[in-house]
């Protein structure tokens, strides 16, 4: 009975990769139809709408077998519930899609440019939140669920943009202007050196002991590492030691207050999450199309968010 149980949830994952993917190609026709105001692209979007309509009566029809006939409990059920959920805002998605591919036609004759690039932008990021959700929900993988849902409240917050606005202040202020890396430099540099397990652990030691020995270490291997940034990315990797002192420093300050929180599996998921945060950024300097990792430094403590809510939700203390 539970091979038979298990096989059906594995079915409906599949399903749901499907459905996810018929969203992420509807996300991608229906904005190169708006881009290029192609008339069929955009009948194919709405076409490709209407199968998702089929997609998402299945997948409920499967979710409502398995709980008429198998009766789950605890986990398996919020599996399911979960899926039901789901595969209704998938399809929601693919309404809106349906809905931008009937204005593209409509709007064909119209050149604007700039805002078909921002809506390219933005399509982009849609689909990229939406594999990594499914991701997350197929392999049961918390940290990528932390990082789509960091990357979402990041991208409200737009941090990015407000670290790249600070490095132009310093910029100006310091008469940076022929130096074409620096706002870079200043970026990348800020994010490599705070969301790395060494700036947690070492502050939180030196908070409670007063043990500043990794913290010295951090700064020898962070001083060495800026020098040679420096000589690619410019002067503005030395600025990053103004958001590396208020974030270590908060650290360090608070660390009575919330050490007994920090539990050893809880600084391990935050290593995690900053470890890809860190290959994110490596990818950023060989790469053309940059990744705005700033985007994503929320995912680095939403271990913290979740753990404290297991602490007076036991139902999460099960996910």
């Amino acid at each position: 009975m539970r091979k038979t149980f298990d096989a059906e949830l594995q079915e409906l994952n599949y399903e749901m990769i499907d459905m996810a993917a018929a969203a992420e190609d509807a996300i991608d026709v229906v904005t190169e139809s708006l881009a290029s105001g192609d008339d069929a692209a955009a009948k194919s979007a709405v076409e490709m709408t209407r199968s998702m309509d089929q997609m998402e009566r299945d997948i409920e029809n499967r979710c409502l077998r398995l709980l008429l006939q198998q009766q789950p409990v605890a986990r398996d059920l919020r599996t399911i519930s979960a899926a039901m959920k789901m595969v209704t805002d998938l399809q929601r998605i693919g309404d809106q899609c349906a809905n931008i591919a009937e204005i593209s036609l409509l709007l064909k004759e119209q050149k604007q440019t700039r805002t078909l690039a921002d809506i390219r932008t933005m399509s982009q990021k849609a689909g990229v939140m939406v594999k990594r959700s499914i991701f997350a929900y197929v392999n049961r993988d918390t940290e990528a669920a932390q990082a789509a849902l960091g990357a979402l409240i990041g991208e409200a917050l737009n941090i990015e943009k407000h670290l790249e606005d600070f490095g132009i202040f310093c910029q100006d202020r310091l008469k940076s202007q022929g130096d074409s890396h620096f706002v870079e430099g200043f970026v990348s540099f800020s994010l490599l050196i705070c969301i790395g397990a060494m700036a947690i652990v070492g502050s939180l030691q030196d908070g409670l002991s007063g043990d500043a020995s990794l913290l010295i270490a951090k700064a020898i291997i962070d001083g060495i590492a800026a020098v040679v940034f420096a000589a690619s990315l410019g002067k503005g990797v030395f600025l990053s030691i103004l958001p590396l002192g208020v974030y270590q420093g908060g650290l360090t300050l608070l660390a009575r207050f919330i050490r007994p929180w920090m539990t050893d599996e809880l600084i391990a998921q935050m290593s995690c999450v900053g470890s890809v945060l860190i290959f994110a950024v490596s990818l950023n300097m060989i790469r053309k199309d940059k990744i705005k990792v700033g985007n994503l430094l929320p995912a680095v403590f939403l271990p913290v968010v979740f753990y404290l809510l297991s602490r007076f939700f036991p139902v999460f203390a099960t996910l």
